[in-house]
This record gives structure tokens, C-alpha cells and sequence, in this order.
């Protein structure tokens, strides 16, 4: 069950392939990616649900891993990896489509951030 939410190899490699440090504090201890909305919903496995965080940091994000929205931590990670996924020209995804869909309050609002 929970592997049908990891992300796909060759999304991994083409968003993060070239940013092997910690979004957070710019480490390179033991990165990973991590889910940002967790991996308990349909189309958690999307790219967009993605930061790359160390093991520190990791564990921290973990202990706050849930599907929910409005929360400011989540909506600045998303923003961070909205910013990852256009430098890589990764194409969009139906996956990718329907889980900012589910999530379209904090997209509107990691947009903003953008801008």
C-alpha cells in the first residue's frame, strides 16, 4: 500500500537530481525526499508533494506529517518545491494534476509566494 506513494524515480531525478542538500538548512547529511502532505491519500505520490530535507530535518517534518491543509510550514515547502519543479521543466502530470487539485487553497497561497 505504501509503496504506490513513492515517487517515481525519474521525477525524483529530473526535479532533485541537482539539489542534494536540505531545502531547510542547506545541509548534506543524509538527504531524502520527504512528503510534504503526507503519503495517506490518493495522489500523495505526485512530485509536487516533495521536499528534500536532511535526516534532521526529516524527522522534524515527520512528526508534523498529515493531510491538511492551511498550515503556513506546508505552503512554504510547497512554494520552495513549486520553484524546484520549474527550474527542471518537468511536465505536468495527471497525478501531479489531481494532487494540487486536492490541494488548490495552499497552491493558490505557495503562488502567491512566488510572486
Amino acid at each position: 500500500m505504501i509503496l504506490r506513494h513513492r515517487f517515481r524515480t525519474v521525477d525524483k531525478h529530473r526535479v532533485w537530481g541537482d539539489h542534494k542538500f536540505c531545502a531547510l538548512c542547506n545541509s548534506n547529511q543524509e538527504c531524502s525526499l520527504h512528503h510534504i502532505y503526507g503519503c495517506s491519500q490518493e495522489f500523495t505520490g505526485s512530485i509536487y508533494n516533495s521536499i528534500m530535507l536532511c535526516v534532521s530535518c526529516h524527522k522534524i517534518a515527520d512528526g508534523h506529517n498529515i493531510f491538511s491543509q492551511g498550515d503556513e510550514r506546508r505552503i512554504k515547502y510547497l512554494s520552495y518545491t513549486i520553484k524546484q519543479i520549474q527550474k527542471s521543466n518537468h511536465p505536468l502530470l495527471t497525478k501531479d494534476k489531481k494532487f494540487l487539485k486536492s490541494i488548490k487553497k495552499d497552491f493558490d497561497l505557495a503562488i502567491e509566494m512566488l510572486h
